[in-house]
């Protein structure tokens, strides 16, 4: 699985559909999430948010790291196709 071409997130209002990419000042436990994804010859219907101050990822720093989150409306296969927001967080 690849990563999106471009991830946006907001606080959860007004939402991550009015977000930035990489926002350094969200103060929202349960940030919302959206992202633009990559053509892969398959429908997308579920998302994993994952979250690490480190940009390779390893998981050992992941802060967050959500479950598999079944998505709806599904997004069919297609470069710039952007999914509904997904709320995820931590207390």
């Amino acid at each position: 699985m690849q990563p999106p071409d471009t991830l946006y997130s907001n606080d959860s209002t007004p939402g991550a559909q009015a977000g930035e990419t990489n926002p350094v000042d969200l103060t929202d436990i349960t940030p919302a999430f959206s992202a633009i994804v990559y053509p892969n010859g398959y429908a997308i219907d579920e998302v994993k948010i994952q979250v690490s101050q480190d940009s390779a990822f390893p998981a050992e720093t992941l802060e967050w790291d959500s479950p598999w989150m079944t998505i709806s409306p599904t997004v069919p296969d297609g470069a710039g196709d952007r999914i509904a927001d997904q709320e995820y967080g931590q207390e």
